[in-house]
């Protein structure tokens, strides 16, 4: 899908699509929106810390990165930011409970669930997946693997899909950033969100996941860039 419609004009006519105004540098008050609800919910969520009212135990290093990525939301910014990165048709909330497999000869998986669909960091949607739902140590040992799978997938020529999307357009190491800084930013912004919407429980179990990817990429509160909404 990422191949498919990588930088593909004709989806710039749906304005359904999430993100579709925000890369072409319109609608800047609903992107602040979603900021802001990230920032808000962060905000309350460190008052209930304060209060000894939260019962996830924060890695300190994931508090400090979900503080300076709230803080350095700026439209201008993400604008000379995103308009020098590629970006393709995205689910936006990929994870195994939106996804079924048809059992044929030759089977095949069923994506599930488009409300988050929009346009945006296609590498995203697959460490957003392993954040949420793999294991930090298998995570770790299959990473590299899958995401060069991905990248090959992503860049053969012979694939239907853009014929200009090859190494020499996209490397490998830019999807690994994009695959990193992706899944970074975006599951901050999810975390901030769902810490009022779940359990304590569930919320220590994602803070954990997340903090694992940071630290596992070297990412801190120097170098994390604003949330991905």
């Amino acid at each position: 899908m990422h191949r498919r419609y990588w930088l593909d004009p004709s989806l710039l006519q749906h304005d359904w699509l999430r993100g579709r105004d925000w890369i072409q540098g319109r609608n800047q008050e609903s992107w602040e929106m979603a900021q802001r609800q990230g920032k808000e919910s962060w905000m309350r969520t460190q008052k209930r810390i304060a209060e000894s009212n939260c019962q996830v135990e924060w890695d300190q290093n994931l508090f400090d990165c979900m503080s300076a990525a709230m803080n350095s939301v700026d439209w201008k910014k993400f604008q000379s930011i995103s308009g020098n990165r590629p970006w393709t048709l995205v689910h936006g909330d990929f994870h195994p409970g939106n996804i079924m497999w048809v059992f044929e000869p030759q089977g095949y998986p069923l994506m599930l669930d488009w409300e988050m669909v929009g346009l945006g960091n296609g590498a995203q949607d697959l460490s957003q997946y392993l954040i949420s739902h793999a294991n930090p140590d298998l995570r770790r040992e299959i990473e590299e693997d899958l995401l060069r799978l991905y990248y090959d997938v992503l860049v053969d020529q012979t694939l239907p899909g853009n014929p200009e999307l090859s190494p020499g357009t996209y490397s490998y190491d830019q999807c690994k950033h994009d695959y990193v800084e992706g899944g970074a930013r975006r599951w901050i912004w999810l975390l901030a969100i769902l810490c009022e919407m779940c359990p304590d429980s569930m919320n220590q179990y994602f803070a954990d996941q997340t903090a694992a990817f940071l630290r596992d990429h070297g990412l801190h509160k120097g170098n994390i860039g604003m949330p991905q909404v």
